[in-house]
């Protein structure tokens, strides 16, 4: 804070800091060195902080940790130069045991002690040992035959902390106790009332910074933030999100700023009127009173700061979060209601709401458009199908809870959500694409990470600080006083009310606030007593300020290694991004440039990496799959190996090198990077002297009857040179992933891909696979790799049971398994094994269609035929023509006339309007030489579209191809009434 924590002292000296004859700030006055230091730190956090992408990123985490603890180093210091007391809130204790709780998910436990806590981590993890037992060195005279094993898999060590992403969990230690720090050096620092209204008119400040900044960079967006940085996960060009990645968290930004901009409105009006009142009794007389001048009539100061407050409740509304909307009205409406018990506050209020409002609903329908109207109509209505229409905040919240059941004592880990909860996501299936970094609700969120334990903390707090607050407001007492505790409780409320249906408090740059906010709340309320304080000798005060300072120092490399990690990581999404974009664009160009250009879908799941970014509420990413079974290129392109593409990759695995070197701690990167190790290997053993891929490796050494394992090693190297080292590094790195985070399931399905390297190859492939089931069976990719394994080990009716689930599942491996089924089965046993209905036959369509076996479809266009007409399946009419139109051009080719009648009339009962399955009627009736319906219904056509030369066309023949059969003479139907302006009858 740039200001004194003294009284004002009003003297011509102070001139240079008044605006508008108003101070706007108290004057600066340290007692020392160690308290400007503080109150600089403070100025960074509330002003500065939000702005590094709202303390989100590494750099945020890094920045936030060393300014708390550099402001325990410099208020001890003060403490220990100046003296005083210790200051207590009453929160401190759950403050405590919090960071206790936090610790206690990281410290090694007993297996008795883990089982005692929750059953489920017995049950989820079995076999995780097994990945983290080394493999047993045999002699040569010790062999054992391998390649018939029948021996379990050894057990190894068990797991033992009850996070399960025990390195986030440490790192979220350090956050905690950095807004400890900064709430208790908060708590010293306040000593009266003053103090409090500087901190306000700092978050207010704060807030139209964030404001003015977001409409700047929208306006002259090139989708990077700062006009320079570019993040993997989203952009700036949709709508306002200021300096964070969420437009959640930057519309709870600005709702907090809302109360304390409300408050220092009308400050500012009272205090106007105060000087105008003092300017006539100093004697100017009642002339020179009715002619004041302008700054003497209206406030310039107060415009600005209602303008402040229209501008920061417009662009709350145009970042178009809902959550963000209610919250900020909400704040308006508390601060409102609170200021409304001093009389001469109502009477600014009725002055100052008409004018706010008018800006607001003027800068609203300038900029607003129809988009803002849907939104608001959506809160409006009530509707949760309206709130929720993709239904993924209850999807998630049942999986997290269903989560918190497994776990009710102390969760799953601080930082571990975006690993737990697709093992409890039972319609994983339809949000396979996406990944919720967070649970869609604070309070949700952290009964999953924290357990009731650690709800039960927030939830005390929490009613507490509102409890206190909100009893100050009520209860008759100081004005003024009164006046700055509705504008905290405002802010306060409207987070509680929006941490709900959001995890705002993901953001640092928010939580900050809040705290700031919370310790200026209790202060007022406690009227500012020092008695309640602890007397601690001066000399005490230096063990703070060591461990302070010594912890700055200890922090640094960890936090500097994150960074760097991070900087790496993000280098390679943007690789990856731009790699799929190119990908993307040449799918796009050959589909335009061929006759059928819907067949661009086909192009697109035949990629062999897959990224999707963006989910509800915040941007998302899902991790890199492998496409198991090919390298991703056809055949005919084996012989011909984009270079360009392998050159990419290598790129890529060297930023995931980089990452790992500068922090090894992060077990995405390294799996990542293991996935990526496959991925390569494949595409260079396609050009290679034996082009044998991963999958047909594994069973040649399955079906090798190798005497020993270096027996078996000897002979990979002998075959396959160093390229072998490849999946030897992505079987070490997918174990030292599991070694951080055991919830993986992609890193068990991959072990199970390199289990050939390991002794017992078929034995841990089944148990790898079975554990990949318990912490990923409801999703698709593992019950598809599952039933790909047991089809490969002779277990055909278990791996259709697996299959039936994944078919009716997922679209991309519906088509996965029809294209594997087209080349062992004909398509009628297909439609009896998994009874496909009319939205999947689509899939099953396309396949056929792009493997050249139109012949054999007569089955599946039977039975798309049958199902044409039923609008129970929740397929939409644009879908079901595009369906039907498929179905006719298959037929069609084939020659077979009634099936294309069939199908087109079905459609047409459904959709009478359809335009292209209308004309293709008329074609299938005119290659059935009835001339005169196809004339009839070519009709039709020709008066929606008058200009399609080709439906002219087959009128013109119809009607010659009639006479000349001497069908009856044309229909008086055919004779059209024609309209000024419209072209002639072909006829």
């Amino acid at each position: 804070m740039v200001q004194s924590l003294h009284d004002r002292k009003k003297s011509s000296k102070n001139s240079a800091r008044s605006f508008g004859n108003a101070t706007i700030l108290p004057e600066l006055k340290t007692e020392s060195w160690g308290m400007l230091l503080t109150d600089c730190a403070i100025v960074a956090l509330l002003l500065f902080f939000p702005f590094i992408m709202g303390g989100r990123e590494a750099w945020g985490h890094r920045i936030l940790i060393s300014l708390s603890l550099f402001m325990g180093l410099a208020w001890s210091l003060h403490r220990f130069q100046k003296g005083g007391r210790l200051l207590i809130l009453t929160l401190e204790p759950l403050l405590i045991a919090g960071l206790m709780l936090v610790w206690y998910q990281t410290i090694p436990q007993t297996p008795a002690v883990m089982s005692g806590i929750s059953g489920e981590y017995q049950r989820l993890f079995p076999s995780w040992g097994a990945t983290q037992a080394d493999p047993p060195s045999r002699e040569p005279d010790q062999a054992v035959s391998v390649g018939s094993e029948t021996s379990d898999v050894a057990p190894g060590p068990v797991w033992n902390t009850l996070s399960l992403t025990p390195s986030e969990t440490r790192h979220g230690f350090w956050i905690l106790l950095a807004y400890g720090i900064i709430g208790i050096v908060m708590t010293q620092r306040i000593r009266n009332q003053a103090d409090c209204e500087t901190l306000l008119k700092l978050v207010g400040i704060s807030g139209v910074m964030m404001a003015v900044f977001a409409v700047a960079q929208m306006a002259t967006s090139n989708d990077k933030f700062f006009w320079f940085y570019r993040h993997p996960f989203t952009g700036t060009r949709e709508v306002l999100k200021g300096a964070f990645t969420n437009r959640n968290h930057f519309a709870q930004f600005l709702a907090i700023s809302v109360g304390p901009l409300i408050w220092w409105a009308l400050k500012e009006r009272r205090q106007h009127q105060l000087q105008n009142a003092g300017t006539v009794r100093q004697g100017l007389g009642p002339a020179q009173g009715n002619h004041s001048n302008f700054d003497n009539l209206v406030s310039v100061r107060l415009l600005l700061l209602i303008c402040a407050v229209a501008g920061v409740m417009m662009c709350a509304v145009l970042s178009l979060s809902r959550g963000g909307m209610a919250a900020a009205a909400l704040a308006a409406c508390v601060s409102c209601v609170g200021l409304l018990r001093n009389e001469s506050t109502r009477r600014t209020l009725s002055l100052a709401l008409p004018a706010t409002g008018t800006l607001l609903v003027f800068g609203l329908m300038l900029l607003g458009g129809d988009t803002v109207d849907v939104r608001v109509n959506q809160i409006a209505s009530g509707d949760v199908n309206k709130l929720d229409s993709g239904n993924a905040r209850r999807t998630i919240w049942a999986a997290d809870i269903e989560a918190t059941r497994k776990f009710p004592l102390f969760g799953t880990g601080v930082g571990s959500h975006r690993e737990v909860y697709p093992t409890y996501m039972t319609d994983f299936a339809d949000f396979s694409t996406f990944e919720f970094s967070h649970a869609e609700s604070t309070y949700i969120n952290l009964a999953l990470e924290t357990g009731l334990a650690g709800l039960g903390l927030l939830v005390i707090g929490l009613a507490y600080v509102l409890t206190r607050l909100l009893w100050r407001m009520v209860r008759p007492a100081d004005s003024e006083q009164a006046e700055l505790v509705a504008a905290v409780s405002a802010s306060l409320l409207a987070g509680a009310a929006h941490a709900t249906a959001d995890f705002i408090w993901y953001a640092p740059a928010i939580v900050v606030t809040t705290v700031v906010l919370v310790v200026a709340g209790l202060r007022l309320c406690s009227g500012f007593e020092r008695e309640r304080g602890i007397t601690i000798p001066r000399p005490f005060w230096l063990a703070p300020a060591v461990a302070c300072g010594g912890l700055l120092l200890l922090v640094q490399p960890g936090l500097s290694a994150r960074v760097a990690g991070e900087k790496y990581w993000y280098q390679y999404l943007l690789t990856t991004l731009d790699e799929q974009r190119d990908v993307a664009d040449a799918a796009i160009s050959l589909a335009m440039d061929s006759e059928e250009a819907e067949e661009l879908s086909l192009y697109e799941s035949d990629a062999s990496d897959a990224y999707d970014a963006d989910d509800p509420g915040d941007a998302t990413v899902e991790m890199e799959y492998r496409n198991h079974g090919h390298n991703g290129n056809s055949p005919d392109d084996a012989s011909q190996p984009d270079h360009r593409d392998l050159s990419i990759k290598k790129h890529r695995l060297g930023l995931l090198v980089k990452s790992l070197k500068a922090c090894p701690d992060q077990p995405r990167v390294q799996l990542t990077m293991a996935q990526l190790c496959l991925t390569l290997f494949d595409e260079q053993q396609a050009t290679s002297e034996t082009p044998l891929n991963l999958t047909q490796i594994r069973d040649t050494v399955r079906s090798a009857e190798f005497q020993s394992q270096q027996e078996k090693m000897a002979w990979l190297q002998r075959a396959f040179g160093k390229a072998i080292k490849l999946p030897m590094l992505a079987d070490q790195l997918a174990r030292k992933s599991l070694a951080q985070c055991p919830i993986q399931g992609t890193a068990y399905m991959l072990l199970a891909e390199t289990s050939f390297l390991r002794p017992a190859s078929s034995t841990m492939a089944r148990t790898m696979l079975d554990q990949a089931l318990l912490v990923r069976g409801y999703d698709p990719r593992t019950r598809f790799l599952i039933g790909q394994e047991l089809l490969m080990t002779g277990n055909q009716a278990e791996a259709l049971e697996h299959w039936s689930v994944v078919f009716h599942a997922n679209s991309y491996y519906r088509r996965a398994i029809t294209a594997l089924y087209s080349r062992m089965v004909p398509p009628s046993l297909l439609l009896q094994q998994f009874a496909p209905k009319l939205p999947e036959l689509a899939d099953v369509l396309a396949v056929y269609k792009a493997s050249g076996q139109e012949y054999d479809l007569k089955p599946v266009l039977d039975l798309i035929a049958a199902h044409m007409d039923e609008e129970h399946d929740g397929m939409s009419d644009e879908l079901r023509v595009n369906l039907a139109m498929d179905a006719f051009d298959t037929a069609f080719a084939l020659g077979d006339y009634s099936l294309c009648e069939n199908v087109l009339t079905k459609i047409l009962a459904v959709d009478e309007s359809a335009y292209r399955p209308r004309k293709a009627l008329g074609m299938t009736y005119f290659e059935q030489k009835r001339f005169d319906e196809a004339a009839r219904t070519l009709l039709w056509c020709y008066e929606q579209q008058p200009t399609d030369g080709r439906v002219i066309q087959l009128i013109r023949d119809s009607r010659r191809l009639a006479l000349e059969n001497r069908t009856p003479a044309m229909p008086a139907s055919w004779q059209t009434q024609q309209s000024a302006g419209q072209p002639s009858t072909p006829l």
